[in-house]
């Protein structure tokens, strides 16, 4: 099986890219939307603010250390298994599930060892117990993270895409109804535990009798081959750990420094816009083969005009996004989580300014044009620096006396990330030979920006007319959604036309 690895045909798919991309991204949105939904209920309604706090310590905790041990195996799918002959796929799947479920176990049984450690270090004793049914539930996570990318291979969009749907519900279902029962934080861990080992013990039952499945076989791995699907997954689990493990770095920070009540206000604060991520890996899917196509056939130039094209249209959502969220950021933070979060607001207005630069992706670009290992180094660089600077900032202002000293892991995140996007510009642009003005349409985006401006200006006329919250912020927003439409429709700014929407959000219709 080693000698031909990688030496296989590509198979013709017969699912298009496209359908696939929508029922993922269906899948994630629902996970997305189902996890926001929990925080929104729990913190309104069904937890104090210190239970909050040590419910979302137990989920920051998994979090900064499940991308690492997750290694990067599930990449591998996507490379090898188009490659293999038909008898070799099975082999491979089964490889990838051992090696994943030896991970989980080293996983599990290392946050379970190591709880007792950071429960101090968070000032959260109860870790500790919460830690020994949710030390299994990360054992199952990792030994399920063959699930998305071995059904996406399988063409099983659909099927994954149920599963992904009816889990989020489950895990809605679970957490909120038992507290509301008046059940204690450690049962909702095990009732999720329980949910992952029934999904893992699901998907490995559809895979091993579904017809065009793989049957599930445990046995040992063949040496030659086992090191050759390590050795691709070593950089790009590296990378894609370091990555992650860096958007933790402020919470974690946050975490050690303060209680767990004042946790749960920076956690709700230090947020990003779920669905912005979604859009986000939607144009990447699409983006990256493009660029990857345009760039080994030396067309740069059209590499430039392709990734202007993208910003121009996503600069459409993120920047009104970003003008209506930070001039209401209090009233929609009281709104919906409640009065007891309203300082939850200043950590989210910083967070906010990192929403200009999710108009595109840049790491994965960095990747498709075969610059890998500048994602890794600038990643690293970030984690580090990220680390540094928040540690400072945070002593610095509660040395001073600052009430709200947490802000200071905020801005370190913010002016991190800039730095890092400003490097991974810097290179992409002299690999493309071009200038950040062949890159950036920004007279659009200058358009763009101060129509927001005056929409968000004049959308304020509801806080001089209503009193009631919930009543401003619908009078806000269709004031501020009547006024940017009608504006960028009249000016036919970045060549939007009202009535022509559908064709304009068809991305791939337009050449270039």
């Amino acid at each position: 099986m080693q000698d031909q690895l990688g030496t296989g045909h590509l198979q013709e798919e017969p699912i298009h890219l496209a359908q696939k991309t929508t029922f993922v991204g269906i899948g994630r949105l629902a996970n997305s939307l189902a996890r926001l939904a929990v925080n929104i209920i729990l913190a309104r309604a069904l937890l104090s603010k210190e239970l909050f706090g040590q419910y979302q310590q137990v989920w920051l905790y998994f979090n900064t250390f499940f991308p690492i041990f997750i290694f990067g195996i599930p990449a591998t799918v996507y490379y090898f298994f188009p490659r293999l002959k038909e008898e070799e796929k099975s082999p491979f799947v089964n490889q990838t599930i051992f090696i994943l479920f030896v991970f989980g176990l080293i996983f599990g049984l290392g946050l379970k060892g190591f709880s007792p450690l950071v429960a101090e270090r968070f000032q959260n004793p109860d870790l500790v117990c919460y830690y020994r049914s949710f030390a299994v539930y990360a054992f199952a996570m990792v030994a399920g993270a063959f699930f998305d990318s071995v059904f996406i291979v399988l063409n099983k969009h659909r099927i994954y895409s149920v599963i992904v749907v009816v889990e989020a519900l489950f895990f809605l279902g679970l957490v909120t109804i038992p507290l509301w029962l008046g059940a204690p934080l450690d049962l909702v861990f095990l009732l999720v535990t329980l949910l992952a080992l029934t999904k893992l013990a699901f998907v490995l039952s559809h895979l091993h009798f579904s017809p065009n499945g793989i049957k599930i076989k445990i046995k040992l791995p063949q040496w030659n081959f086992l090191k050759r699907q390590l050795r691709y997954a070593y950089p790009i689990g590296l990378s894609t750990a370091v990555a992650i493990v860096s958007l933790y770095i402020d919470k974690n920070v946050v975490a050690a420094f303060f209680d767990t009540a004042t946790y749960a206000v920076y956690s709700i604060g230090a947020m990003e816009i779920p669905f912005v991520g979604v859009i986000l890996a939607s144009i990447t899917a699409v983006l990256m083969p493009e660029v990857s196509r345009l760039h080994h056939t030396g067309a740069v130039a059209r590499v430039a005009a392709l990734w202007k094209g993208v910003i121009s249209r996503t600069s459409l959502l993120i920047f009104p996004l970003f003008f209506f969220l930070f001039v209401f950021a209090d009233r929609i933070i009281v709104l919906v989580f409640s009065e007891r979060y309203a300082a939850a607001a200043l950590p989210f207005r910083i967070y906010l300014f990192l929403l200009p630069l999710r108009i595109t992706t840049y790491g994965n670009i960095l990747v498709a044009l075969g610059k890998p290992q500048v994602v890794f180094r600038t990643c690293l660089l970030s984690m580090i620096l990220n680390l540094i600077l928040s540690i400072f900032l945070v002593k610095t202002l509660l040395d001073s006396g600052y009430e709200k000293a947490y802000v200071g892991a905020a801005i370190s995140t913010v002016v991190v990330t800039f730095i890092q996007i400003s490097i991974y510009l810097t290179v992409i642009t002299r690999t493309i030979k071009v200038g950040l003005k062949g890159v950036f349409p920004f007279l659009e985006m200058g358009k763009i920006a101060a129509v927001s401006l005056l929409s968000v200006l004049i959308c304020t006329v509801a806080l001089l007319v209503f009193s009631n919250n919930l009543t401003i912020l619908i009078a806000a927003f269709l004031l501020f959604s009547g006024t940017f439409l009608f504006s960028i429709d009249r000016f036919r700014i970045s060549g939007f036309v009202l009535k022509d929407w559908r064709k304009f959000l068809g991305f791939g219709e337009r050449k270039v």
